[in-house]
């Protein structure tokens, strides 16, 4: 049996009996049977009293919303509404992937995009920098067809859970551990696989109806929570989930570009990330979820401005490093390239500026004589060059400062 917690009279579901097999090396060279229960999560809403989950996390809801809307003002004041959209989400890719112990670096993840061999970790961050493309370049509405193929994208290239059919919701028991010991000693346990399409179907109605009943940042904390604890698909549900948060607020309207790397703040407070969202299965403990949930787009909004006023800051050297008597106007819109492809190869500039190749490589010796760029393959063809000072906005962690 999983060694359960007490479940509380207010939590929004109930146990159901599961069973299934694993493979515990430690016990077994043969995989063994494990029976116990499983957490079935009730149909959002559901009991839930709106009006005292607004009284209670008003306050909180209305500092979101307020940080979100000053980004936004700043997104407007942008030369290039895109200018700033893909540090941001390779930041969030980062932080996301890290609170899943895959660790790569930003230059790491962006040599991905130009073809160089990489580590698998930097694959898997690439894939869900694609993944979420998917869910923030668009205005599709957020369907199972959705979900399923950003899936399939964050679990492609032989990374790690690619065998575990991509976009294909579970069938067998999945559980969250808390050690390598097997389901016994499981943290948490999501309704077994015959439970994920109904729940799953649930959810996506609650994407619907929701708006109707809460403000959109209580929708997109309520929909994270029950989109983990379902647990819908074999492996990838974390990341996934933090991609469908920022989809959701996209959606809504409050996140018109994607600068709010959430999943930074969850990182950082990983363990209480985890203890509150299961502090909601057992008791119901909604507010305090939320609560935390606004904390953190009121957090990681302010760390935004910050790090969007460095890039513009870095922007305006960049030009002013590029600007002469005689100097070629595109060295100016391969600036503004480079905030998008902080790594990159002569084949690209020439198809984004329209020019032959030689003449692309002229404008990267350029960068290079201006200490905009740097080589980074030693090679005498195909090489790649960097934007060391983009990438270090990026990394850098301003609550260290």
């Amino acid at each position: 049996m999983s060694k359960w917690p007490n479940i509380q009279e207010h939590a929004p579901g109930g146990l159901v009996q599961t069973s299934g097999t694993e493979w515990l090396p430690s016990v077994s060279r043969l995989p063994v049977e494990f029976r116990g229960d499983a957490f079935l999560p009730d149909q959002l809403p559901g009991g839930l009293d709106s009006g005292q989950i607004l009284q209670e996390t008003w306050p909180d809801v209305e500092r979101a919303v307020a940080a979100l809307s000053s980004l936004g003002g700043l997104t407007k004041t942008l030369p290039n509404p895109y200018l700033l959209s893909d540090p941001f989400r390779l930041r969030e890719a980062q932080a996301s992937s890290r609170i899943e112990n895959t660790i790569a670096s930003a230059e790491e993840v962006a040599l991905v995009g130009v073809g160089e061999e990489s580590r698998d970790e930097s694959v898997e961050v690439w894939n869900y920098l694609n993944a979420s493309g998917l869910g923030l370049n668009g205005d599709r509405p957020v369907t199972q067809g959705l979900v399923k193929e950003m899936h399939q994208v964050l679990l492609r290239d032989g990374v790690r859970g690619s065998d575990l059919t991509p976009g294909v919701y579970r069938q067998s028991q999945a559980y969250i551990r808390g050690d390598r010991r097997g389901f016994a000693y499981a943290r948490f346990v999501p309704p077994p696989g015959e439970h994920v399409q109904s729940s799953m179907d649930a959810y996506f109605q609650f994407i619907e109806d929701g708006p109707e009943l809460f403000p959109a940042v209580i929708c997109a904390a309520m929909s994270h929570y029950q989109f983990e604890t379902i647990h819908p698909f074999s492996d990838g549900n974390g990341r996934l989930g933090r991609i469908l948060i920022l989809t959701q607020l996209n959606r809504a309207g409050l996140l018109a570009r994607p600068m709010v790397d959430i999943s930074s703040f969850f990182d950082r407070f990983r363990q209480e990330y985890c203890d509150l969202m299961l502090a909601v299965s057992l008791e119901g403990s909604w507010a305090q979820w939320i609560q935390f949930f606004c904390r953190g787009l009121v957090h990681q909004a302010q760390d935004a401005e910050k790090r969007a006023n460095q890039l513009l800051e870095l922007r305006r050297d960049f030009m002013n490093r590029v600007t002469e008597p005689r100097a070629s106007a595109l060295l100016r819109e391969l600036v503004d390239y480079l905030f998008t492809r902080p790594a990159v190869r002569a084949n690209d500039v020439a198809g984004h500026l329209e020019i032959q190749h030689n003449a692309a490589q002229r404008h990267l010796n350029r960068m290079v004589e201006k200490g905009i760029l740097q080589e980074v393959t030693g090679r005498s063809t195909r090489r790649v060059y960097v934007a060391k000072e983009i990438f270090a906005v990026i990394e850098q962690n301003f609550d260290e400062d």
